[in-house]
């Protein structure tokens, strides 16, 4: 079971905070565009996917503006 006890609120945060040594992150692959010399990004062989995405707006904005 993890221990979630930090949290970030971008990947650049994230990537930070694992350089720190502060744990590990499950991150999208284009988060290897934001490299930082001491941090390695291990590819999932078979991830299991916990989330979808999903775009939301308010109902009064027009869909195509």
């Amino acid at each position: 079971m993890p221990n979630l006890h930090m949290f970030a609120d971008s990947h650049a945060s994230m990537i930070a905070l694992v350089a720190a040594g502060q744990g590990v992150a499950v991150m999208p692959n284009e988060a290897e565009a934001l490299p930082h010399p001491q941090v390695v990004f291990v590819r999932l062989h078979h991830p299991i996917y916990y989330a979808r995405s999903a775009a939301v707006w308010r109902k009064e904005t027009p869909e195509n503006p």
